[in-house]
């Protein structure tokens, strides 16, 4: 388990661990765990002059949100283009928007762990073969009031209705969901397989480098839970069926081809 004081300490540390002007894309960033992630972001990269794109669908709060990291973070640049991540179309759309290329490209690739997760996590697996230089992380964040059930119907009123009795007792603070991302998104513990020559914060005092999915320390691709600890054995052996199975590379030409149905493009573009 990484804690909260171990967390706190290594997010101080990137200013002097990071590189000035570095860029970072955030997708879905305008409510909840993105929102307050792109937030603490801006807050603990102070004197860094970060480049910061961020997508999401609600171009009101997309623009206060990079009010409001300006505020925090004068000299970065924060900036917002509307795109419905929900659907592929949007995906594609809000990705040629970007248009963000860097000499080594990204060093991290985060996603938040939900349905279809061993199907998301088989994905990385593919990616990080084609990227060895980039390091993937799939996390859970655990219970956190993140406005996850803010939508229309029956089930989003139920929900919420459990969440305002059991909230309480079980979520994690938004904020501290945030830094814990941030923490995610910086920290060595989570290398690249490749020999890693980016800027990490290095590893706090009784911390290790983090087990990837194929059980192996330091190979790149991550499960994790919202102790940002990876998963544990019956996790490995799960994914290590599926990939005796086959799996791997079937989710990927699965998810291509759909891919191609809904936007009409012949391939998937990465990189």
């Amino acid at each position: 388990m990484v804690t909260s004081p171990q967390i706190a300490t290594s997010n101080a540390l990137i200013p002097s661990h990071l590189p000035r002007n570095l860029t970072a894309i955030f997708i879905g960033a305008t409510n909840g765990i993105g929102e307050t992630t792109l937030r603490e972001f801006a807050r603990f990269t102070k004197r860094l002059a970060p480049n910061v794109i961020f997508v999401g669908r609600a171009q009101e709060a997309g623009e206060r949100i990079a009010r409001e990291c300006k505020s925090l973070n004068a000299d970065g640049e924060f900036t917002f283009l509307k795109a419905d991540v929900g659907l592929l179309k949007g995906v594609d759309e809000g990705t040629l928007q970007t248009g963000v290329e860097t000499e080594e490209g990204p060093s991290k690739i985060i996603a938040f762990r939900g349905h279809g997760a061993s199907m998301a996590t088989l994905t990385m697996e593919h990616l990080a073969k084609q990227y060895p230089n980039v390091s993937f992380i799939h996390d859970f964040p655990g219970p956190v009031k993140s406005g996850i059930a803010r939508g229309p119907g029956v089930g989003m009123m139920i929900m919420r209705f459990m969440g305002s009795i059991l909230g309480p007792m079980m979520n994690i603070p938004l904020e501290e969901s945030g830094r814990r991302h941030v923490y995610l998104c910086t920290s060595a513990r989570y290398p690249p397989k490749a020999e890693d020559k980016s800027s990490a914060v290095p590893l706090g005092e009784g911390l290790l480098i983090a087990k990837g999915t194929d059980a192996l320390v330091g190979s790149g691709v991550y499960t994790v839970d919202e102790h940002l600890e990876s998963g544990d054995e019956k996790v490995d052996a799960v994914l290590a069926s599926l990939r005796r199975e086959g799996m791997t590379e079937k989710v990927w030409k699965d998810a291509e081809s759909e891919f191609v149905r809904i936007t009409g493009k012949t391939k998937i573009q990465v990189g």
